[in-house]
């Protein structure tokens, strides 16, 4: 949820997170490199697929890496169309497909419409992490995490340090703090650059970019760069240029989602008497209505500084021959869903009431939540090995882009990867994707049958703690049918179950001083706290992501503070 009024001062975490992430977290894990940033500037049938029509028969439930190239060590090589001098990862935190004209948004997003059409759009993409972490250790080690982990052991190697070992120029340039030294993103680079919060909005960051590249002292040298943009994210304040949109026209506005505001509404005025203060209704949803038009005002930021790059990366003379790789870490819930019940429950057993209305009944942000508005995220590819035009069915996964990315630029894999290598024009074939965040884990097949395991510690005892879901017509939201489909339910635990048995991925589950002050300095409480004051495991009294103290959860975590120019 969004910092209350009765939050600590954004200021003040401001300050405490600057000065943090300056001790802890700035330069490169060798030491080499270590730059400071630049100051910032201003429904019953079978389930369809999300396009409506049904996915391609899959061939492979459990695909790696390793399968794609060959055994490990002695894959094929690329062909020579698929080779790239160059590779751009670029990461937009908290961007939902679904808020893109190229995924049939009715805003335009003109500049990533021009990228999807030279490039490969996958329509059915999906994160590995509800939250920011989990997410990008997933994307950087090509494994899926199951568990929350404050970082990867040695023993993973990340897709910088695979690169870096083969001679590959690495760099990044990353404006969420949450992705620092501290939790070990900054390993394999010769040039890492972490922004303090609120610090660095897309301009920053290819502006950057630019200076790093155009130093180069070995200009035939194959590189690497990781662009990280945090401007989507709460809290939504777009420039002027960008603040342009009302609350015509928006999916956010279509009656199904406007009826269960409704519904919401009836009940608030049995919980709480004063309504948090509004008198009607269209009152009480009008920050819910603000929010999703400074949200579209923010995406059409970025918008501009993908339209940036791509005229950057042609001024050099190296457009055509650089793999650009358009991805977001997740999405994020703009008060589509109710909160979960043991979050409510919590605030009237704290204050005796909903101070903030209807706010308190609907949920934002993106940390405990799988839900498509979540866990589907763009992914766009333009280069050498990526068909211009196509728009490709089937389920894709950010897992997918650290194997792409060794194919591209012809690096054997370190060792066995849970993603696909997704050059040529062939929709992914794959039978399952999974995700996990926060103690809640997904699945989803190339039918539609989309489980999510919530758990008692969201929903509280003696409620449902699965939900079993398909696609939806853009104006409905999905409704549980596991009651109507038990036997996909077990069979999609089972296929959980199966997967838990076979994850990879090692990290540190105990969280670092470093790591701590930080996401503290944020005002959340820190995975693998349990029955804490502000937000515990199963078990307490307070739910995980106690909904009024402060910035309360993880988009606040990897986010920016209210008035800091992103």
């Amino acid at each position: 949820m969004r910092p209350s009024s009765s939050g600590r001062s954004d200021r003040a975490r401001r300050t405490v997170l600057a000065l943090l992430v300056a001790a802890a977290t700035f330069g490169c894990a060798d030491g080499q490199g270590s730059n400071s940033p630049a100051s910032a500037p201003d429904d019953a049938s079978e389930p369809a697929s999300p396009s409506g029509a049904k996915g391609p028969a899959a061939t492979d439930s459990g695909a790696s890496a390793a399968d794609e190239f060959g055994a490990v060590g002695g894959r094929d090589e690329a062909s020579s169309a698929e080779r790239a001098t160059g590779v751009i990862l670029l990461v937009v935190d908290t961007l939902r497909a679904d808020r893109l004209s190229a995924y049939g948004y009715e805003r335009p997003t003109a500049s990533i419409d021009r990228l999807a059409n030279e490039g490969t759009l996958y329509l059915d993409n999906r994160s590995q992490g509800s939250w920011t972490r989990p997410s990008m250790q997933s994307m950087l080690s090509g494994l899926y995490v199951g568990e929350e982990f404050d970082a990867p052991r040695s023993t993973v190697p990340l897709l910088s340090e695979v690169l870096s070992e083969a001679g590959v120029e690495t760099a990044a340039f990353v404006a969420n703090p949450v992705l620092g030294r501290h939790a070990g993103f900054d390993r394999g680079y010769d040039h890492f650059e972490l922004y303090p919060l609120g610090q660095a909005r897309g301009g920053v960051v290819l502006r950057a970019f630019a200076s790093w590249y155009e130093a180069r002292e070995d200009p035939g040298r194959p590189w690497f760069a990781w662009l990280h943009m945090m401007d989507p994210h709460h809290p939504y304040a777009p420039l002027p240029q960008d603040d342009l949109y009302t609350a015509t026209g928006t999916r956010l506005h279509e009656p199904a989602l406007r009826q269960r505001w409704s519904s919401g509404w009836d009940e608030l005025k049995n919980l709480d008497p004063d309504h948090g203060g509004a008198a009607t209704l269209a009152e009480a949803s009008a920050e819910f209505i603000a929010d999703s038009n400074r949200y579209d005002g923010e995406v059409r930021a970025t918008d501009r500084f993908v339209g940036s790059l791509i005229e950057q990366l042609r001024e050099y003379g190296v457009l055509d021959d650089t793999l650009i790789v358009f991805a977001s870490d997740h999405g994020e819930m703009l008060w589509e869903y109710r909160d979960y019940p043991r979050n409510v429950e919590y605030t009237l057993k704290k204050v005796g009431g909903l101070p903030n209305g209807l706010s308190h009944l609907f949920t934002v942000g993106h940390t405990g939540w799988f839900y498509d508005q979540v866990w589907r995220t763009p992914l766009i590819v333009r280069g050498p090995g990526f068909t211009a035009g196509a728009r490709l069915e089937g389920l894709s996964a950010n897992v997918d882009i650290h194997p792409t990315v060794l194919r591209a630029l012809d690096v054997d894999p370190a060792g066995p990867l849970d993603g696909i290598a997704l050059q040529g024009s062939r929709a992914p074939t794959r039978e399952q994707v999974y995700g996990y965040g926060r103690e809640i884990t997904s699945v989803v097949d190339t039918r539609g049958w989309h489980l999510v395991e919530h758990g008692v510690a969201r929903f509280g005892e003696g409620r449902p703690t699965r939900e079993l879901l398909r696609p939806q017509p853009a104006n409905e939201l999905p409704r549980n049918l596991a009651d109507k489909y038990p036997p996909q339910v077990v069979r999609l635990e089972e296929l959980i179950g199966t997967w838990r048995g076979e994850l990879r991925f090692e990290g540190t589950t105990e969280t670092s001083d470093a790591s701590r002050e930080i996401l503290e300095a944020l005002g959340y409480a820190v995975p693998g706290d349990e029955d804490s004051e502000d937000g515990g495991s199963a078990g307490g009294d307070a739910p995980i992501d106690a909904p009024q103290e402060g910035a309360d959860t993880p988009q606040d975590a990897n986010g920016s503070s209210a008035g800091g120019g992103r």
